[in-house]
């Protein structure tokens, strides 16, 4: 008897709670094939026997940029300055963060010389939740642009080390919030500064369901230092990610993450620009692009799969009406989960129904291999560079032909020679 009261309350709650606006889905059909063509070279190897880890302190370092001796990079819980030549680390700038959600997250770091560990920041300071993840970063003389996951767009003066938000998350831009700032590229001739924001309709934590929906929902925003106004540049993308000032300065270059190629946005002409196809078939989900040392662009491919194998993820985007009633499930199913959990006092579902809710859940089904590729200054692709080793990799700097690579997820920085980067 008290269980069927349990029951009728829980199911009573759950019909009383409204419908996230994460629950209205509408897939579109996207079955392309993943197959490079034949002539394109794929390495299995290089990058698994010749890469090396660097800097592993680092949580997450996500973007890179390289000023003479000094790295800098957007890690998990900041923004970090390394001397390359003593292998010191310092905080660049204080962008705090604290989440239950995130605790296994480490709030120190390694002094490579010493040897000792130290605490660079307090992560619970002026901040009581997780409230700050940079991801792309760029530099200009002697200030940082950093797109801030949970801030909006930030400007950091490296001199003083002092932060402000330029255009604020949840900034009206063209009539829709900025919801889901990604990247940035930097045109200081022009005084502006490109921005993706990936997602319109959902924000970070409900990223699956934007890979999954395939919506066009994506755009980059357009602002202007001068006069701080913000302006659409580019709209009806499929989440927008990494973004790249063309190296004869006349296009941006954006790769679309869910659809796996590279756009190309002329400058010069009407808003919203009209795109182009720069670089299509990608053997995995292209992240942040960045110039390479012979003059065309390194991309960096989440989920890389060499053979041209399918996943779950892309079956399912071949099938939207199979797709719509999965994610209508796992919300309800997450829903009604978190219910149980309230009403019973037990907060060990929490977690799973977070899960469920988000569809996080479906994010194993994303292969943890990575990769690298790297293109002419026209976007054929001229090689790919696979690991099944390194996944969730997310920028590639080419330091004189060392490079760099970046992860949105895992410890420390990969390091590949010149040797074995440009044989």
């Amino acid at each position: 008897m008290a269980y069927g009261k349990f029951l009728s309350s829980a199911l009573k709650a759950v019909l009383q709670i409204p419908v996230e606006s994460q629950s209205s889905f509408d897939p579109q059909p996207f079955n392309e094939t993943i197959l490079l063509p034949p002539d394109v070279p794929i390495t299995t190897d290089e990058l698994d026997k010749k890469a090396v880890k660097v800097f592993e302190f680092l949580n997450a370092p996500e973007s890179i940029v390289k000023i003479g001796n000094d790295l800098y990079t957007s890690a998990m819980d900041g923004i970090y300055k390394v001397d390359c030549l003593r292998k010191h680390a310092s905080y660049c700038t204080h962008l705090p963060y604290h989440s239950a959600f995130l605790a296994w997250l480490r709030v120190c770091a390694v002094d490579t010389v010493t040897g000792k560990e130290r605490k660079i920041y307090d992560g619970n300071a002026d901040c009581k939740e997780f409230c700050s993840r940079p991801l792309g970063i760029r530099i200009h003389k002697r200030t940082m642009y950093c797109a801030d996951l949970l801030k909006g767009l930030i400007e950091i003066d490296l001199e003083t080390e002092k932060a402000k938000v330029l255009l604020p998350l949840g900034s009206s831009v063209g009539g829709l919030e900025l919801f889901f700032p990604n990247d940035v590229a930097v045109d200081p001739e022009r005084q502006l500064i490109y921005l993706s924001d990936s997602d319109t309709k959902r924000k970070w934590d409900y990223y699956m369901f934007s890979l999954l929906d395939f919506q066009n929902n994506s755009r980059i925003i357009q602002f202007n230092l001068t006069s701080g106004e913000a302006t659409i540049f580019a709209d009806g993308l499929h989440f927008a990610n990494g973004i790249q000032i063309s190296n004869d300065k006349k296009s941006l270059l954006v790769s679309e993450f869910t659809s796996r190629r590279v756009m190309r946005f002329p400058f010069g002409g009407s808003l919203p620009a009209t795109g182009s196809l720069f670089s299509a078939y990608l053997p995995g989900n292209p992240d942040n692009i960045r110039p390479s040392k012979k003059g065309g662009y390194w991309v960096a491919l989440v989920g890389s799969r060499a053979d041209g194998t399918r996943t779950l993820v892309e079956e399912l985007q071949a099938r939207p009406a199979v797709t719509k009633r999965i994610l209508n499930w796992l919300v309800t199913a997450g829903t009604f989960l978190e219910s149980v959990g309230v009403l019973s006092g037990n907060k060990a579902l929490q977690p799973t129904a977070n899960e469920l809710k988000n569809g996080n859940i479906l994010g194993s089904s994303i292969p943890a291999s990575g990769a690298i590729a790297e293109l002419d200054a026209e976007g054929k692709v001229l090689r790919v560079l696979h690991s099944t080793k390194f996944g969730d990799l997310s920028e590639i700097l080419d330091d004189d032909g060392d490079l760099y690579i970046g992860t949105y997820l895992h410890q420390g920085l990969l390091k590949l020679p010149a040797t074995a980067a440009h044989n």
